[in-house]
């Protein structure tokens, strides 16, 4: 074999390397545990993701399925992008920007059915256009709807956890400390005298209205 074969049998191969080390460079990585779900209700819950690698900001695609199903990241991606249904229970896209490489990111999401015995998050990233990290998927379970003791004549659907519930209070709400509150609960305070709603929405568990802005009135 001549020494011009040999030598350019050489260079394709540093090539070829070159190449392959290059593209695995552009893919980000899951920090384990993640992507994991907490802070499960009967209605709504948190997706956390973190990932290290990152050379660029990237977008997280997932559904929530009300039964175990697994996409692939293409399909995950085009239902994301659809309104929630009977099937899917929720779905989104969100940035995962290069300085948060590292860093756990939350996404909050609701319509969950209560007392549903499997779910299944379907997950992926995006790193580059219609470049994906393989599925991640996993399974949670909605616990029943809490009863709610917030007030001293709240009338509320049994076993139910719908809007339109609505009670009477004293001058200040009973401070329970399982309330059974969820987060992302809106309040609306009609104080009867045809002036301005007061709106406010919990950012928590049994997380009530509180202060003089909120829960006192001037008649």
């Amino acid at each position: 074999m001549s020494k011009s074969i040999i030598m350019k049998k050489f260079f394709a191969i540093i090539i070829v390397g070159f190449y392959t080390a290059f593209s695995l460079f552009g893919q980000p990585n899951w920090v384990p545990p993640y992507p994991t779900v907490s802070d499960i209700t009967a209605v709504n819950g948190t997706l956390n993701v973190n990932l290290t690698g990152l050379t660029g900001g990237v977008t997280d695609h997932y559904i929530v399925w009300r039964f175990p199903r697994v996409y692939s990241p293409a399909e995950i991606k085009a239902r994301a992008a659809l309104p929630p249904d009977n099937d899917m229970r929720a779905g989104g896209s969100f940035t995962y920007s290069l300085g948060d490489d590292g860093t756990v990111i939350t996404e909050f999401f609701e319509n969950m059915l209560p007392d549903r015995p499997t779910n299944e998050i379907n997950i992926t990233d995006e790193y580059d256009l219609n470049t994906f990290l393989p599925t991640e998927s996993f399974q949670f379970a909605p616990p029943d709807c809490p009863i709610i003791q917030v007030g001293t004549a709240l009338i509320q659907p049994s076993g139910e956890c719908l809007p339109g519930v609505f009670t009477f209070f004293n001058a200040s709400l009973i401070p329970f400390t399982e309330s059974g509150i969820l987060t992302g609960t809106i309040w609306t305070m009609d104080w009867g005298d045809g002036s301005a709603l007061d709106i406010y929405t919990s950012t928590a568990g049994d997380d009530l209205p509180d202060g003089a802005d909120l829960m006192t009135h001037t008649y």
